[in-house]
């Protein structure tokens, strides 16, 4: 429950301060400190573009990143685990996994996100930025043919 309060929170602020500011798949906190998703399974080489991350900018110095660890086709939707840092002033101040659905058309269209546990279109419920992110990964996710299963690690560039 405290997390669902957290994430409204972060919604109404990136409300607040950020009206026309664009997301951003690639990640930098800052110069020492970036994030660097590999893969792990060197057979699954088509999927290998889809592990940008998504950051959404909650406003006044807030952002969460969205990381995927791991990718798994199941029909026409594909289920993504994303491991979410949030950020205060460039500083970790929570991390957590989440796991969204991303339901396609049969003609490969995204049609909705879902975040598990949930039976709302998660696309409904965000700001614009948060949205066209998601969207965004999603059609870029289901563009990606050949593989099945994709595992990710991740790994810090100066081991924090």
């Amino acid at each position: 429950m405290q997390i669902k309060n957290s994430l409204l929170i972060a919604c109404l602020l990136l409300m607040i301060g950020c009206k026309d500011k664009k997301s951003h798949l690639t990640e930098k906190i800052d110069g020492q400190d970036t994030m660097k998703v590999l893969k792990k399974d060197s057979a699954i080489m088509s999927m290998a573009d889809t592990t940008e991350s998504i950051v959404i900018s909650c406003g006044s110095g807030c952002a969460i990143s969205y990381s995927p660890k791991a990718i798994i086709r199941q029909n026409e939707t594909i289920k993504v685990v994303f491991k979410a840092n949030m950020y205060e002033d460039e500083i970790l101040t929570d991390n957590y996994d989440e796991t969204y659905l991303f339901s396609y058309t049969g003609s490969q269209k995204l049609d909705k996100v879902i975040k598990e546990g949930e039976n709302v279109d998660f696309l409904q419920t965000q700001m614009p930025g948060a949205q066209r992110a998601f969207i965004e990964f999603g059609e870029h996710l289901v563009k990606k043919k050949g593989a099945t299963n994709l595992d990710i690690g991740e790994h810090t560039g100066n081991g924090h």
